[in-house]
C-alpha cells in the first residue's frame, strides 16, 4: 500500500517521501462563486483549484442561485450538439492532490421529474492513474433517461462488454437531491447512491490503479438542451503524514511544486 502511493506520487514529480495514512481529511466543494476555468485539458500540467475542459466545453459551468442556494449549474446546449459521440459527453475536470487508495469522490445531483420525458445523461466521472502515471480507469456514476419513460441510474465497468454500462434498477428520487459516490477501495471501484452501495467493478485494480487523479462533472449532449445542477462536491483522502526523503533523480523537481509532468492515453467510449 505504502509503496504503491510513494510510486503514485513519484510519477506525478512530486519529491518522493515516506508515508503513512492516518485517519482521512475531507475536502467540500460547495460551489458558492463560480469555478475557476482552465482552458483545454493540461494533461497533468494543471494548475490547483482550475476546472479544465474534457473531451468539449459544456455551455454553461459556473455557480447560480438554485432553489435558495448557490450550485454548480452544468449546461448543455443543442447547438454544441457534435457529429463524434465522443465530443457529445461535454463537462469540465478538476485535478486532485494525494487521493490514493481509501479516498471517495461525491456529490449531490438534482433530478427533476420533467427528466423523464427528456433525453438527458448528466454524470460524475474519476480518472485514475496506475503507477507510471497513465490513465488506468474511468469510473463513471451517471443518471440516464431516454426521455420516453426509460429512466435509471448506471455505472461504467472496463470488465463489461461494449459499451460498458451496468443499468442500475435503484429508485430514483424524483424532483430530490440524489446522492451519488465513488470509493476506491482496495477491493476496487464501489458506486453508491443516496448512501447505499449499488455496484462494485475491479477494473480499476485489475488496471494496477493506484490514485485518484482528478473529478469530472459530465452531460451527454443527445441534442437537446437541458441543464443539470450538483452540490457539495465531497473528496474524502487519507491522511498523509512522514517526512521528505527525496531520491537523487528528483532532486531537479523539488522547486516545480505543483508541476504534473504526466501524459495519459484517453479510453474512448459513449
Amino acid at each position: 500500500m505504502n509503496s504503491n502511493i510513494w510510486h503514485s506520487l513519484k510519477t506525478l514529480c512530486f519529491s518522493s517521501f515516506t508515508l503513512a495514512a492516518v485517519g482521512a481529511s475531507a475536502e467540500t466543494y460547495t460551489f458558492d462563486s463560480n469555478p475557476v476555468l482552465g482552458s483545454n485539458d493540461p494533461q497533468g500540467y494543471a494548475q490547483p483549484g482550475q476546472w479544465y475542459v474534457d473531451r468539449f466545453a459544456p455551455a454553461a459551468f459556473d455557480s447560480v442561485s438554485f432553489q435558495g442556494t448557490n450550485r454548480l449549474h452544468v449546461g448543455v446546449s443543442a447547438g454544441d450538439y457534435q457529429a463524434s459521440s465522443f465530443y457529445n459527453t461535454q463537462g469540465r475536470k478538476l485535478y486532485l492532490a494525494a487521493a490514493t487508495v481509501g479516498s471517495r469522490v461525491s456529490a449531490q445531483l438534482y433530478i427533476p421529474a420533467v427528466w423523464a420525458s427528456q433525453n438527458v445523461s448528466p454524470s460524475m466521472w474519476l480518472t485514475l492513474y496506475d503507477n507510471v502515471g497513465e490513465a488506468s480507469d474511468y469510473p463513471v456514476i451517471a443518471f440516464f433517461s431516454s426521455g420516453s419513460g426509460d429512466s435509471y441510474f448506471r455505472v461504467f465497468d472496463g470488465n463489461l462488454a461494449y459499451p460498458y454500462w451496468m443499468n442500475l434498477s435503484t429508485p430514483v428520487a424524483w424532483d430530490s437531491w440524489n446522492t451519488l459516490s465513488i470509493d476506491f477501495t482496495v477491493g476496487g471501484i464501489v458506486y453508491g447512491i443516496n448512501g447505499t452501495e449499488v455496484y462494485t467493478e475491479s477494473y480499476g485494480i485489475d488496471n494496477g490503479s493506484v490514485s485518484i487523479a482528478n473529478v469530472m462533472f459530465q452531460d451527454k449532449n443527445f441534442g437537446t438542451s437541458y441543464d443539470a445542477y450538483w452540490y457539495d462536491l465531497i473528496v474524502t483522502t487519507p491522511n498523509i503524514s512522514g517526512s521528505p526523503v527525496p531520491e537523487p533523480a528528483t532532486l531537479g523537481w523539488l522547486g516545480i511544486g505543483g508541476v504534473l509532468a504526466v501524459g495519459f492515453r484517453k479510453l474512448r467510449r459513449n
